[in-house]
């Protein structure tokens, strides 16, 4: 009778709900411990690496480089031209385990107004090409006139500009494939100096109504 009983009793605790709930809780804890240490390890290498290949551009724009720490990403600051200028890349999660990662260069302006964005479209609803997006009309035809297009040559579709004129930011980005797949010294001047003309047509649209017809004549 004695061994009957027995496994009664484990076949009560073995169905025992609590102790489902307890080994969920388990394995939950146990799994969001192993994804922490997993990107800090990740993380480390990143900076490790990032550590080597930063410091290279830092010339360029006569600034320094800056590792990061916590939440913090590692970056640039500096200035080129009389232009202030911050560079670092952007991780942005498709899902639990694709990225996409973004070389971004951003400048502050003195000067506010509407926001704009040039970008290539690729959406399967509409024809594929390069794009002004705004909501003032008035600017976009501001924009297709100053010149602003003809910068375009030679830009890899995945690059794109945004205005954001509510801030006076204006920002440069360009999709890379790797975190530490940032441009070299040379990619990296020619990119600034692109952002800097893309500074100069902004100024001239957003402060002045005809800018852009004086641009064109130019």
């Amino acid at each position: 009778m004695t061994t009957p009983l027995i496994l009664v009793v484990n076949s009560s605790l073995a169905t025992d709900p609590n102790q489902d709930v307890l080994g969920i809780i388990i394995f939950g804890f146990d799994f969001l411990l192993f994804t922490l240490l997993f990107i800090a390890i990740s993380n480390r290498i990143a900076d490790s690496k990032a550590a080597k290949v930063w410091p290279k551009l830092a010339p360029v724009i006569n600034g320094t480089f800056h590792k990061g720490i916590g939440l913090t990403r590692p970056h640039l600051v500096g200035s080129y031209r009389g232009l202030p200028v911050r560079a670092y890349v952007r991780v942005s999660a498709r899902s639990r385990w694709t990225f996409t990662y973004y070389f971004e260069i951003v400048t502050t302006l003195d000067t506010h107004g509407h926001s704009w964005e040039l970008y290539y479209n690729q959406s399967p609803h509409a024809a594929h090409g390069w794009e002004v997006k705004t909501k003032d009309e008035t600017l976009k035809q501001r924009l297709m006139h100053s010149g602003l297009l003809t910068l375009i040559p030679g830009w890899d579709y995945l690059t794109s500009v945004k205005y954001r004129g509510g801030k006076g930011v204006l920002l440069y980005r360009h999709q890379i494939y790797t975190r530490n797949d940032v441009p070299s010294p040379e990619a990296f001047q020619n990119q600034l100096t692109l952002l800097k003309k893309l500074a100069g047509i902004t100024r001239q649209v957003v402060e002045t109504p005809d800018a852009g017809n004086r641009l064109n004549q130019r």
